[in-house]
């Protein structure tokens, strides 16, 4: 199994997975885009007040499942960091075209970058009902 391979799930799947959180002692999910970037990093911007960075502060391991509509799905499961450099954040807008929407540039105070650092990515392809462990 590659990264090739999970970069082609995840951008079949349009960069949307849903993210797991812990709030409270209790799961919650939500869709978010996530972009791998040329160095192999999980990327996705979100906004500094919202429910999920409160969230994220509180307990950074995460998990993430994509499905590529079809027969494929990539799990990854990790821990958050906030990234603040603002070369990164630079980066990342180019990388995804939603940032310029959503934030007035990247000093905008609400842009909070986040990278999901791996500790397991597996995929499955459905029926086989066996994961895969990707070298990451």
């Amino acid at each position: 199994m590659s990264k090739s391979l999970v970069r082609e799930i995840i951008a079949a799947a349009n960069h949307i997975g849903f993210l797991a959180t812990i709030d409270n002692g209790a799961p919650r999910v939500r869709p978010i885009d996530m972009y791998i970037d040329d160095k192999d990093n999980f990327l996705t911007a979100t906004f500094a007040n919202s429910k999920k960075v409160k969230q994220l502060k509180e307990c950074k391991l995460v998990e993430m499942c994509f499905y590529d509509g079809k027969e494929q799905l990539v799990r990854i499961s990790g821990e958050i960091e906030f990234i603040s450099d603002r070369g990164q954040k630079e980066d990342f807008a180019r990388l995804n075209p939603h940032v310029n929407n959503d934030f007035q540039g990247v000093d905008d105070p609400y842009y909070t970058l986040l990278r999901l650092c791996p500790k397991k990515v597996e995929f499955m392809k459905t029926g086989d009902y066996k994961y895969i462990t990707v070298d990451w």
